[in-house]
């Protein structure tokens, strides 16, 4: 398909379902990164026709809509809508952009607010291999904006390339792009009652572990014992096989300095997830993508495909019923994880039944944190209710 036919095909879908008589005030198009520069091409025609819409957009390793995933081949779902109290502003901050006070700034003004809190939603897609630290700008984002609701996924080119990411007519490889959606006055969406909700894919496979000894990004000895040894233990291998081949099973939870305030050991709010990225056999040490000390406590967990089944059942029964339900996917939780890389779009899109379900398929997710800022996620599937309650 042409980047015209694409542009006619999704500018008449949305037009149909706002109506004829209403031009779209905004739209985000995500595409995957196999489509390539057609992305961009495909929202300049869409601007051509829309000058009046603030239009972005950006590619992820896949995307999803309505229960089908599209990966590796070219794909776009476009998301659009009209002027009302509490329609998004979008925005985009080019990659070299880091004054966290400048973009502050300019996120709330671009809303017209003075804060956004609890009961505004803020959706972020960084670059996955962008320069900046992720979990350093959304702590200083969250700590200037008055703490919203932040949730979002990782964009990416292909093969580890800048994200495809575009602005009405112009492109902004690797920018950061995203939307903020405003509580609408009166709403009775409290942060007791949330519109996001994380499904996590994983179970503990051992108690919290204490960190004796580390370096950097890699964790030497647990409780004494080399962090190898407590690995082979955890998937049931033998003592000296070769623990490489399963790494894209293993995972670490994290709590730093093992804080009495983090909540209790079940609470996913409570700790970071980070896979396991290289081990040091002559050393018996483990690299994770992020540094750790001392004090920290870890457990490891494995993938359990029944546990996410059963959270994405309760996070979409829990969600309000809205008419779009966001998906925001993990890349491993596919055919590795349920057997069949469709089932958990096709599985969301069921529980949504009417209602509309897109989303990405992306290496990291942002969810909330307990604390009010946000924490990167990995093996999570996030789901975001958008729209006025029904």
């Amino acid at each position: 398909m042409t980047p015209e036919q694409a542009a006619l095909e999704l500018a008449e879908q949305v037009e149909k379902e706002l109506g004829h008589q209403t031009a779209p005030a905004g739209g985000m198009l995500w595409s995957t990164a196999a489509a390539g520069s057609q992305g961009a091409a495909v929202g300049r025609l869409l601007a051509d026709r829309w000058p009046t819409a603030e239009l972005i957009g950006t590619s992820f390793e896949g995307v999803l809509v309505d229960g089908r995933l599209d990966r590796d081949r070219p794909a776009m779902v476009l998301l659009a809508w009209a002027a009302a109290e509490g329609a998004p502003t979008v925005f985009a901050f080019e990659a070299e952009e880091c004054d966290v006070e400048r973009m502050a700034h300019d996120l709330l003004e671009g809303a017209g607010r003075s804060e956004l809190g609890p009961r505004d939603l803020l959706l972020l897609f960084p670059d996955a291999h962008g320069s900046a630290p992720v979990e350093t700008l959304l702590c200083d984002l969250a700590a200037r904006l008055g703490r919203p609701c932040m949730v979002g996924a990782a964009a990416a080119g292909l093969e580890g390339e800048a994200a495809l990411a575009w602005v009405g007519q112009e492109s902004w490889p690797g920018a950061l792009v995203g939307l903020v959606v405003p509580a609408t006055e009166g709403s009775e969406c409290a942060p007791a009652a949330p519109r996001v909700f994380g499904a996590g894919a994983t179970r503990l496979a051992s108690d919290w572990l204490r960190v004796t000894r580390s370096r950097g990004h890699w964790l030497d000895r647990l409780e004494e014992e080399s962090a190898l040894v407590w690995a082979r233990r955890q998937l049931g291998l033998a003592d000296g096989a070769s623990v490489e081949p399963h790494l894209d099973r293993l995972l670490l939870r994290l709590r730093r300095g093992a804080r009495e305030d983090e909540g209790t050991p079940g609470d996913h709010g409570a700790f970071d997830e980070r896979y396991v990225v290289g081990l040091d056999a002559d050393r018996g040490a483990l690299c994770l993508p992020t540094p750790i000390s001392p004090g920290d406590e870890v457990a490891f967990a494995l993938p359990d495909a029944a546990l996410a089944r059963e959270a994405l059942t309760g996070a979409v029964e829990a969600l309000p019923r809205t008419p779009c339900l966001l998906h925001l996917k993990c890349r491993a939780r596919d055919a590795s994880l349920h057997g069949d890389a469709d089932l958990e779009p096709a599985l969301v899109a069921h529980l949504a039944r009417d209602r509309r379900t897109a989303g990405t398929v992306s290496p990291f997710q942002i969810a909330p944190a307990t604390d009010g800022g946000a924490r990167l996620r990995v093996h999570t599937s996030l789901l975001v209710a958008l729209g006025e309650e029904e």
